[in-house]
Protein backbone atom coordinates (compact mmCIF):
# COMPACT_ATOMS: atom_id res chain seq x y z
CA UNK A 1 0.00 0.00 0.00
CA UNK A 2 1.07 3.56 -1.06
CA UNK A 3 2.49 5.21 2.46
CA UNK A 4 0.60 8.47 2.15
CA UNK A 5 -2.78 7.18 2.66
CA UNK A 6 -4.35 5.83 5.80
CA UNK A 7 -5.90 2.01 3.77
CA UNK A 8 -5.72 0.94 0.27
CA UNK A 9 -9.23 2.13 -0.45
CA UNK A 10 -7.95 5.97 -0.31
CA UNK A 11 -4.74 4.76 -2.25
CA UNK A 12 -6.95 3.06 -5.24
CA UNK A 13 -9.30 6.02 -5.32
CA UNK A 14 -6.20 8.63 -5.56
CA UNK A 15 -4.32 6.60 -8.42
CA UNK A 16 -7.64 5.74 -10.36
CA UNK A 17 -9.59 8.80 -9.99
CA UNK A 18 -8.21 11.86 -8.90
CA UNK A 19 -5.07 11.43 -10.36
CA UNK A 20 -5.93 10.21 -13.52
CA UNK A 21 -8.43 12.97 -14.12
CA UNK A 22 -6.74 16.17 -14.56
CA UNK A 23 -9.93 18.31 -16.16
CA UNK A 24 -11.35 17.36 -12.60
CA UNK A 25 -12.53 20.02 -10.73
CA UNK A 26 -11.40 18.72 -7.72
CA UNK A 27 -7.57 19.23 -8.92
CA UNK A 28 -8.39 22.75 -10.20
CA UNK A 29 -10.05 24.16 -7.07
CA UNK A 30 -6.94 25.28 -4.74
CA UNK A 31 -8.90 27.50 -2.55
CA UNK A 32 -12.60 28.38 -1.10
CA UNK A 33 -14.28 31.64 -1.97
CA UNK A 34 -16.15 31.41 0.84
CA UNK A 35 -18.17 35.30 -0.41
CA UNK A 36 -18.99 33.45 -3.35
CA UNK A 37 -20.38 30.13 -1.53
CA UNK A 38 -22.48 32.86 1.37
CA UNK A 39 -23.74 34.83 -1.68
CA UNK A 40 -25.72 31.80 -2.47
CA UNK A 41 -27.71 31.49 0.56
CA UNK A 42 -27.85 27.34 -0.13
CA UNK A 43 -28.49 25.32 3.04
CA UNK A 44 -25.69 22.68 2.31
CA UNK A 45 -23.09 25.33 1.80
CA UNK A 46 -24.44 27.23 4.91
CA UNK A 47 -23.74 24.03 7.00
CA UNK A 48 -20.29 23.95 5.06
CA UNK A 49 -18.96 26.88 6.36
CA UNK A 50 -20.42 27.12 10.06
CA UNK A 51 -18.22 23.61 10.31
CA UNK A 52 -15.37 25.11 8.80
CA UNK A 53 -15.48 27.94 11.17
CA UNK A 54 -16.35 25.40 14.00
CA UNK A 55 -13.04 23.95 13.49
CA UNK A 56 -11.41 27.14 12.65
CA UNK A 57 -10.30 25.90 8.91
CA UNK A 58 -12.07 28.91 7.52
CA UNK A 59 -8.79 30.40 6.83
CA UNK A 60 -6.61 27.74 6.28
CA UNK A 61 -8.75 26.12 3.12
CA UNK A 62 -9.44 30.52 1.82
CA UNK A 63 -5.58 30.50 1.58
CA UNK A 64 -4.75 31.31 -1.93
CA UNK A 65 -1.28 29.81 -3.41
CA UNK A 66 0.72 27.89 -6.01
CA UNK A 67 -0.21 24.88 -4.87
CA UNK A 68 1.19 21.15 -5.77
CA UNK A 69 -1.21 19.20 -7.38
CA UNK A 70 -0.70 16.10 -6.48
CA UNK A 71 -0.50 17.12 -2.93
CA UNK A 72 -3.84 19.15 -3.07
CA UNK A 73 -5.17 15.27 -4.71
CA UNK A 74 -3.67 13.67 -1.83
CA UNK A 75 -5.91 15.58 0.39
CA UNK A 76 -9.17 14.78 -1.51
CA UNK A 77 -8.58 11.61 -1.50
CA UNK A 78 -8.33 10.79 2.23
CA UNK A 79 -10.57 13.78 3.26
CA UNK A 80 -13.51 12.82 5.10
CA UNK A 81 -16.26 14.25 7.28
CA UNK A 82 -18.56 12.37 9.59
CA UNK A 83 -21.81 14.35 9.95
CA UNK A 84 -22.76 11.84 12.66
CA UNK A 85 -19.83 13.02 14.96
CA UNK A 86 -19.10 16.63 13.66
CA UNK A 87 -15.69 15.22 13.25
CA UNK A 88 -13.10 15.99 9.97
CA UNK A 89 -10.44 13.50 9.42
Amino acid sequence: MDYRFWNEFHSNFYASVIFNSKKSKIVKMQYVDWEEMKETNEPEFNRVIKACENFVLSYLMSFRYNWNEEVLTQLHASFFCDIYTDEIH
